[in-house]
């Protein structure tokens, strides 16, 4: 008998690599791909009902068609010269996509996201689903990305640059700043912005979104990065208004409400893939957390 896999597929940047027959890439921070030049449906890339994983930062514009997806348990229809901008640690399925679909895609590993987000001065809260962010484009604002991707592509692939980093780097600063003034992505911390206070919170912010899937512990983040339990809380706090266990309640739920969409995806299998000792242990996580039971969300939302 076959073994049933539910488990969402850990979408890395060796795996696209893989899949797809070519692209235009810098290393393992900057991934570029298109239909249009290499004639590849994004089904290439990702299967429709699949869950994935992803482990870089995506920004997807749809140039023609229609597409069906669900981004950390949100819904979303992309139609034709939409933008769309998944943070790093997302979960995502593609539901439906129309029969001529055309597309251009940035991906970012973590190195090339937050180099640019630092020499911005930008903060990103990336696993909130409210965080998703996504427009239909103007005219201007759709040519815009295309000369930028276009001339990304063309630096990316122009082998003969002194100082081909410094192209890249600086190409993917301006897509951010363009990004964050047509998506209207917020670049402020709640509170006074104190440096050290400000690096722990994007360090727990990367634990998590690395980790909530195996660890539930609030102390096991403090020690990662050399704090108290107390001391982490009380930073959450200030630059989010949620305490630690809070985030980390809610982004575990995030990726199980995400898993329970899977039709063949049991109770029971959600809580071996979130690491949970028991079905009844996770049962109570998750009504502590949402409300209600696992089994009457699925009764409720998911029918």
């Amino acid at each position: 008998m076959a073994r049933n896999t539910n488990r969402y597929i850990e979408d890395t940047t060796e795996r696209v690599k893989s899949v797809a027959k070519s692209t235009a890439n810098y290393e393992d921070s900057t991934i570029l791909y298109d239909s249009q030049t290499h004639r590849t449906d994004i089904t290439a890339l990702y299967n429709i009902g699949k869950t994935y994983h992803l482990q870089d930062t995506i920004v997807l514009v749809l140039v023609h068609g229609n597409i069906k997806l669900q981004v950390n348990n949100k819904e979303l229809t992309l139609s034709t010269r939409s933008c769309l901008y998944i943070p790093a640690y997302s979960i995502m399925r593609i539901m439906i996509k129309s029969m001529e679909t055309q597309f251009f895609l940035y991906r970012f590993g973590e190195k090339a996201h937050t180099r640019s987000l630092n020499d911005l001065y930008m903060y990103n809260d990336r696993i909130s689903a409210e965080n998703v962010y996504y427009k239909k484009l103007s005219d201007k604002e759709f040519k815009y990305l295309k000369t930028h991707y276009d001339e990304t592509v063309e630096g990316i692939n122009y082998h003969d640059f002194t100082h081909r980093d410094i192209y890249v780097r600086s190409y993917n600063n301006i897509l951010h700043i363009f990004l964050a003034n047509i998506l209207d992505i917020s670049s402020e911390i709640k509170g006074d912005a104190i440096s050290q206070q400000e690096n722990i919170f994007r360090q727990f912010i990367e634990l998590l979104n690395k980790y909530a899937d195996k660890e539930r512990e609030v102390q096991f983040y403090a020690r990662q990065i050399g704090i108290t339990p107390k001391y982490l809380s009380t930073i959450t706090n200030t630059y989010s208004g949620k305490n630690t266990s809070t985030w980390i309640a809610e982004y575990v739920v995030t990726l199980a409400k995400q898993l329970m969409k899977e039709k063949r995806c049991k109770i029971q299998e959600v809580s071996v893939m979130l690491n949970f000792p028991s079905q009844s242990f996770f049962g109570r996580f998750f009504k502590r957390t949402v409300g209600i039971s696992p089994k009457r969300y699925m009764m409720t939302e998911l029918n």
